[in-house]
């Protein structure tokens, strides 16, 4: 029998596969921009030519892309992880251990609602355009909080808001 902590790990490891899938596509194609742009600059072009005249993506885009499905589906895997091996008995501690990380960390993962999350899998690699569901990444937050003025009407008592792998609340 399967614990709802497991299935939620099966479940988080079923998208990861799928967004593999895509960043393995977002590989072959940033490897190609990769080899264009040696090939135009070995020719002469200047910079400000060649990244100018590309069709988006652009090789930075791609990379930021790819990095945001990577951190947003691993940290679902960490986080559903962490809870199945801690309902079947395991530490804080021994799972900072196997983890790599801080007890405090742990602890996170296993308050962490996930509801910053995507609730929809990545799109497969066969589908490379962006639907116009999909949600748009998510801008870090500024260390210093909001400026004054922002969309914000007040700075938050408790400082800026929390990132997607930040616990929420004071004393964070």
């Amino acid at each position: 029998m399967t614990t709802p902590e497991t299935e939620a790990f099966l479940h988080a490891i079923g998208e990861l596969e799928q967004a593999l899938d895509r960043g393995r596509e977002m590989t072959s194609r940033m490897q190609a921009r990769i080899a264009y742009l040696r090939e135009q600059l070995a020719s002469g072009r200047s910079m400000r030519e060649i990244v100018s005249a590309e069709e988006p993506p652009l090789l930075v885009q791609l990379l930021t892309e790819s990095a945001s499905l990577l951190h947003t589906y691993g940290t679902r895997v960490r986080r559903t992880e962490a809870r199945a091996m801690h309902r079947e008995g395991m530490t804080m501690d021994e799972i900072a251990h196997l983890f790599g990380v801080s007890r405090q960390r742990v602890s996170a993962l296993l308050r962490d609602s996930g509801a910053h999350e995507p609730r929809e899998p990545p799109p497969r690699p066969d589908d490379p355009a962006p639907r116009p569901d999909d949600p748009a990444p998510r801008p870090a937050p500024r260390p210093d909080g909001p400026e004054p003025g922002a969309d914000d009407p007040a700075p938050r008592p408790d400082g800026p808001e929390p990132g997607p792998d930040e616990p929420a609340g004071p004393g964070r």
